[in-house]
């Protein structure tokens, strides 16, 4: 976790459920560094924002779902490398190396995991989308670099049958922006409260927010269950988007059912 600001969709903490996908209009400038505007708490603190990949624009257009598509595979590599990182920590008695990006909040820890996620995030997507703008938290990782040789091709599929209408819509290559917290709840992962660890992949469409992959890589809290991915799109203009869920699901928060409404009204 850390400064990034780019709420898409929110998901209970317990169930992997979207429950609302926001569109509040992005505003960022191109290649330079700016305050992040998160929560009022914040305010007192500047904390500056990553640097925007500058590339060349292009007119290629893009199918929204499948880019969705690859934010997924890329959601599912990311937390690949959280779960490594937390393998490796379970054999060593829980050790985990980590750093603060600012010296004087907790909130803002720094691990292997965040690093080795990033890049295994932004250098898929690269290979990818050739020319794609993406913003990602860790600066460690090159934010304008070409990505790694080696960094192989995204799915564009994993979606395909549940984004009818985002399959259909398309959009430049430049008016497309793709923001990365590769791991969203740092100090919680440091700590050890696994459940609240999310790998969060956001896209943006001429400064709007219309889609985006939560990546939960410890489902129920361990490494028993695979990773689980929701995802939600949402043109603007519709009335409703399209979502889903890839990989392990959780079991459903209980339900509000006839038995605790009949023990109230007694």
């Amino acid at each position: 976790g850390g400064p990034l600001c780019f709420d898409l969709m929110l998901v209970h903490p317990t169930t992997a459920l979207v429950s609302r996908v926001v569109t509040t209009p992005l505003r960022f400038s191109r290649g330079a560094r700016r305050t992040a505007p998160c929560a009022a708490s914040s305010a007192a603190r500047q904390v500056p924002m990553p640097t925007v990949s500058q590339m060349a624009t292009s007119n290629e257009l893009v199918s929204i779902g499948e880019l969705l598509s690859t934010c997924v595979d890329a959601a599912l590599r990311g937390c690949d490398e959280i779960r490594a990182v937390q393998s490796r920590r379970s054999t060593t008695c829980g050790a985990l190396a980590s750093t603060r990006k600012d010296k004087d909040d907790p909130r803002s820890a720094l691990t292997e995991a965040d690093t080795n996620a990033q890049a295994a995030i932004v250098d898929a997507l690269r290979a990818t989308w050739p020319g794609l703008r993406i913003v990602g938290e860790e600066e460690e990782h090159d934010a304008d670099g070409a990505g790694s040789a080696n960094a192989r091709s995204l799915r564009r599929d994993l979606c395909q049958g549940d984004t009818h209408d985002a399959s259909e819509w398309r959009e430049p290559l430049d008016a497309l922006f793709v923001f990365v917290d590769p791991v969203d709840g740092t100090r919680e992962f440091v700590e050890g409260r696994l459940n609240a660890v999310q790998c969060l992949i956001g896209v943006a469409c001429r400064g709007r927010a219309v889609a985006g992959a939560i990546g939960l890589p410890f489902p129920e809290g361990g490494l028993t269950k695979e990773t689980t991915v929701v995802w939600g799109v949402a043109r603007p203009g519709n009335k409703t988007g399209e979502h889903g869920v890839f990989g392990a699901t959780r079991a459903p928060p209980p339900r509000f059912g006839d038995d605790a409404k009949q023990r109230l009204t007694q």
